[in-house]
């Protein structure tokens, strides 16, 4: 699972915080993807946006709705430098999905 083993000098950060997955819900394909709270209260580190973007980007080439689950601090403070918007991340991406 990518993000698994990463961050060991913040204490870990298992999975990167954040799982998803394609499923059906009433016999439509789609992605479901969710902050796991229990990691650093849900706070994203890089891993995460990048995780996120991935599933976006399979949303998009495979035309699937996306659902996210989320509970989540944000940018987890120490690594926030790493994590700001530019031009592949998530929140680009998110713009395009809309």
């Amino acid at each position: 699972m990518q993000g698994d083993g990463m961050y060991a000098e913040h204490g870990g950060c298992p999975a990167g915080g954040v799982v998803g997955g394609i499923t059906k819900i009433q016999g439509r394909q789609c992605i479901i993807v969710a902050n796991d709270a229990t990691v650093k209260a849900g706070a994203w580190f890089p891993i995460t946006g990048k995780k996120n973007l991935r599933f976006q980007e399979i949303a998009l080439e495979n035309r699937l709705p996306i659902i996210y689950l989320v509970d989540s601090a944000g940018v987890y403070l120490p690594m926030q430098d790493e994590i700001f918007p530019t031009k592949n991340t998530s929140v680009e991406s998110l713009e395009i999905t809309l």
